[in-house]
């Protein structure tokens, strides 16, 4: 099939204008830190053999050993670097200990994760499009890479959400008309529908199967709606094969699309996508990062026909595991979750956590949250995110938080001081929380026990949850407790008093909850 047409070519070419000169953003996606680490490091090294007066005397060697670098480095996934050859080499080059620079850059530090955090947080907080990739505060190293690409592996919502945002700002995309908006999520009925593995090394396939074609048909009217208005939209979506971390109907992976045209007789819709590795079309030439998405009455994916899509690599050890294996280079994307891109209010979160939750990730909690508010037009974006090890710190006497009884009265001193701590300006790590942004904290144990706590210092808006007990929901309630809801006894809403016994999924809002929510400051137009 011939994905290259004249429309959609241009559109590709003004995604990347819109970038400016900072094309890493759309070239390296979730893992742009994983990527700038491994291209300032190979840079860092090969600027040291260069600088060596020793080794300058022999040429060949130097461009030998440059070689070598950026083959190990650039060419392969950055958790199978093999350290042992990198030494191997060194050892057979180094005169004196005038290797040791180069050295220290692959053993692992206790830093490397807090270093790639700070450098996503740098990235993806920064107010529109920086002119050119941020330097980062600390060195490239192996272990910073693979921190960073541990960190980015499940970022691509955080990532597409916020790149989207950053676009539509730099294009003063405020609104959509309310024809072009799709808000709720969960599109045509979709379900999963599993074909046992084929062979002992195949994974099972996954089909998403639509039982309401008619509000497919529709979905997909209004995408091109939106994009016709300067929109984007934000489709979630499965893959082919069975996955580790599918867990419908929580999407797999995400992708933003932004233009629309026909191809064969099919609906076709370009999309940018996060995991840019997984979709570079060879014949159109746009680069990595670009797809199509092709919808008919049955379906809305990657597939060009039925039998494409049953055509996937579900050989789990495969480097091509969930392509399709007809025109290389397309990941299987199956959409069954769709959302507009601008809403009508966005509101802006830090998370910080002292302790990782154990009930649900906040991945999870983030998600469930998402889908509560967006299907009301409100957007939630994770500005960052900090981990802290806190044993024998200064933090650690917060890990059990004494909360009080109820925040009528206003926040106990702990958790003033809690709050005040993690928003001091100048802190090492981490992006500071502005006035009207919410800071979410997640703590051991909060006394009296609960699962979360909203109340906080004056003109300081955040909560804090228990690592123990907070469930998929908690994160959504206590942000309605931070727009001004209060706690309800209907089991359908996500205001309902004990979170864990919440019936619909996801939860409702009433139409005097979306109105008070529409009105809180937190809520930015």
């Amino acid at each position: 099939m011939n994905f290259k047409t004249p429309k959609l070519d241009a559109a590709v070419t003004a995604f990347k204008a819109l970038h400016g000169g900072h094309h890493q953003l759309y070239e390296h996606g979730q893992f742009y830190v994983t990527k700038r680490t491994m291209i300032d490091l190979t840079g860092t090294i090969e600027t040291e053999i260069r600088g060596n007066l020793r080794l300058a005397m022999q040429p060949a060697q130097v461009e030998g050993a440059i070689s070598f670098f950026r083959s190990k480095l650039l060419s392969g996934p950055v958790m199978s670097v093999s350290v042992a050859a990198i030494t191997q080499v060194l050892d057979l080059i180094e005169h004196n200990g005038d290797m040791a620079t180069i050295r220290v850059m692959f053993k692992p530090t206790a830093a490397d994760r807090a270093n790639a955090q700070r450098d996503f947080d740098a990235i993806w907080s920064h107010p529109g499009i920086p002119a050119a990739p941020l330097l980062s505060i600390s060195p490239p190293s192996l272990g910073k890479a693979q921190a960073a690409f541990k960190l980015e592996l499940d970022r691509c919502f955080q990532v597409l959400r916020t790149l989207a945002s950053k676009l539509l700002e730099k294009r003063g995309i405020t609104s959509l008309p309310a024809p072009a908006t799709i808000s709720d999520g969960a599109v045509g009925g979709a379900f999963v529908h599993d074909t046992a593995a084929g062979t002992a090394t195949e994974v099972p396939r996954q089909t998403i199967r639509y039982n309401q074609a008619a509000t497919l048909a529709a979905a997909m009217a209004r995408m091109k709606a939106a994009i016709d208005a300067g929109g984007y939209v934000h489709c979630g979506v499965l893959s082919g094969a069975r996955h580790e971390h599918s867990a419908f109907p929580q999407p797999e992976h995400h992708v933003l699309v932004f233009a629309h045209d026909r191809i064969d007789d099919q609906d076709a819709f370009l999309f940018w996508d996060p995991d840019t590795g997984h979709s570079s079309i060879d014949t159109t030439g746009w680069g990595a990062g670009f797809g199509v998405l092709l919808g008919t009455a049955t379906r809305l994916s990657t597939a060009i026909s039925g039998t494409d899509l049953t055509r996937i690599n579900r050989v789990k050890e495969s480097a091509d595991f969930g392509d399709h294996l007809d025109d290389k280079q397309r990941h299987c994307y199956q959409v069954y979750f769709l959302q507009t891109l601008p809403m009508a209010r966005t509101v802006r979160m830090h998370t910080r956590l002292l302790e990782p939750p154990s009930r649900s990730t906040v991945d999870e909690m983030l998600h469930a949250a998402t889908m509560v508010y967006a299907a009301h037009g409100i957007e939630l974006i994770e500005v960052s995110r900090e981990v802290f090890s806190t044993a024998g710190a200064e933090l650690d006497r917060f890990q059990t938080l004494i909360v009080g009884y109820g925040d009528r009265e206003g926040p106990t001193p702990d958790v003033t001081e809690l709050h005040e701590a993690l928003r001091a300006g100048g802190r090492e790590l981490g992006i500071d929380a502005g006035a009207t942004e919410i800071l979410i904290v997640v703590v051991r144990t909060l006394v009296p026990a609960n699962r979360g706590y909203a109340g906080h210092p004056l003109e300081r808006p955040g909560a804090v949850l228990s690592a123990s007990l907070a469930g998929r929901f908690t994160l959504a309630h206590e942000l309605g407790h931070l727009f001004g809801l209060e706690d309800v006894a209907d089991a359908d809403n996500v205001m309902f008093v004990s979170t864990g016994d919440i019936a619909e999924q996801p939860p409702e809002l009433s139409a005097d909850d979306v109105i008070a929510i529409m009105s809180s400051p937190l809520a930015q137009a």
